[in-house]
């Protein structure tokens, strides 16, 4: 087992594997499997046709262009984008953000919003954190 994978290593592999590829963040409820281990395609997200649905939305989700990896400290890298917004929106149960590539249905990160979220007739702003989408460690 390695001890150390080298920063620059880890910039170099997200950098390169982003390059021509789309990537979309969709919402899916709370009974949605695809925070369970072992799902791993957005495919298998929608075998329990759990993603939300509503006014303002698109089956599939929005798509994001995530910005090339950045060294956030000696020994991390993260990724980042801009926020997301679904703009005169009516959606129910929101729980779960997944972010995934589009062309060979790979999930990059779950996110859970520890509670359901719900809009009617408004905006619903996936708010990226400040340090990024995700950090490699």
């Amino acid at each position: 087992m390695a001890n150390r994978i080298p920063k620059e290593f880890k910039k170099r592999l997200w950098d390169d594997w982003v390059a021509g590829k789309s990537f979309k963040i969709a919402l899916f409820k709370s009974t949605s499997n695809c925070n369970t281990e072992g799902v791993s395609t957005y495919a298998a997200c929608l075998a329990d046709g759990d993603e939300v649905s509503g006014t303002g939305y698109t089956a599939g989700g929005s798509a994001v262009v995530p910005a090339a990896s950045a060294y956030v400290d000696t020994f991390n890298v993260s990724v980042d984008t801009t926020d997301l917004t679904w703009s005169t929106a009516t959606l129910t149960g929101i729980r779960y953000a997944v972010l995934y590539e589009t062309t060979i249905d790979i999930i990059v990160v779950v996110y859970d919003l520890l509670t359901d979220y719900s809009v009617t007739n408004g905006t619903f702003t996936a708010a990226i954190n400040t340090g990024g989408l995700f950090k490699v460690k």
